[in-house]
């Protein structure tokens, strides 16, 4: 299967089994010994990947990183008051592995010509100096006009990245990838669900990042074209403030889908987030900012939390090893 000797190839340990706290969770092990983590595992441990799915290696790195990944949101947070990068920006990006973030969380939005770049809303008009849809610009313009802005309102040297952008300031890490799919007077016959992910899919297949790549959506039709490929990405579904609340319906489609991860918002109950885990799915809870909430959170077993604060997350789970 990897083209390594049985003799020089040991199975090692599930990540986490190291960690008593962890190994004693039953819950915890029923999610161990699953087929297809099991054999991720058996793949890293023999150092070589090449032969796996990228939904399997992917699955495996995340829980190599419990109790667990410390995800930047927008990089370092939102475009909010005292901020001081933009979200979705190369500085907030660098800033918040700095201050400590296992991963970067991003979203992408399609342009008018079909090309992805990395931004939250479908409207230019919060983060940038330009206005109007998303989908009224190309990429080429964007990049050439529109200057992000500052949590203070004010204009920086920064533009909208490309994933390519992103993902070299990721380096080796994981990097989640929101499909941010247009709506309302934004949404145009060439900028729908099917194109944002068709767009999406080929550039990281083209950047060679699958294997690093944690896909995601609130838009129940890309992530099911997202599944449906032959790419073998790990695919969740986003879930809002009151479908959180609300979780067996959202998470008994997300099983039912075959999907790798449930991604509920805060209001997500700890019996939510326990059978997440015994349906199979790996679960990132956003976006988590206090310390008392990422402590509770963290109790519950998640196996992602996505943060505006990744330096104080970092200080909560201390180190790993």
């Amino acid at each position: 299967m990897t083209g390594r000797s049985p003799a020089r190839c040991s199975v090692q340990a599930g990540p986490g089994e190291h960690q008593p706290r962890r190994a004693r969770d039953p819950r915890r092990l029923r999610e161990n010994v699953s087929t297809v983590f099991l054999g991720a595992i058996l793949l890293v441990s023999c150092g070589d990947v090449r032969s796996s799915l990228p939904r399997e290696v992917v699955r495996a790195r995340v829980a190599e990183l419990a109790p667990a990944v410390n995800l930047g949101h927008r990089g370092s947070g939102m475009t909010v008051p005292g901020n001081p990068w933009p979200e979705n920006s190369a500085a907030g990006f660098g800033a918040a592995l700095a201050a400590g973030a296992d991963a970067l969380e991003l979203d992408t939005e399609i342009t008018a010509d079909g090309r992805v770049i990395v931004m939250h809303d479908d409207r230019l008009d919060r983060t940038t100096t330009c206005s109007g849809c998303v989908s009224a610009w190309t990429a080429a313009e964007i990049r050439a006009r529109c200057s992000l802005l500052d949590g203070a309102g004010v204009p920086t040297t920064e533009v909208p990245p490309t994933l390519a952008e992103a993902f070299a300031i990721a380096g080796e890490r994981l990097v989640s990838v929101e499909l941010k799919v247009n709506g309302g007077e934004c949404l145009t016959a060439t900028t729908g669900a099917d194109q944002l992910t068709d767009a999406v899919l080929t550039e990281l297949t083209a950047l060679g990042v699958e294997s690093r790549t944690l896909l995601s959506s609130f838009d129940r039709a890309a992530v099911r074209r997202a599944r449906a490929s032959d790419r073998g990405l790990y695919v969740g579904l986003l879930v809002g403030v009151v479908e959180s609340a609300a979780w067996p319906e959202p998470l008994a489609w997300s099983v039912a889908n075959g999907l790798d991860a449930f991604l509920p918002f805060l209001t997500i109950s700890a019996e939510g987030i326990g059978a997440a885990r015994d349906g199979g799915l790996q679960t990132h809870v956003w976006t988590v900012n206090p310390e008392a909430t990422m402590r509770a959170f963290l109790a519950t077993g998640v196996s992602g939390i996505i943060t505006d604060a990744p330096g104080r997350l970092a200080a909560v789970q201390g180190p790993r090893g």
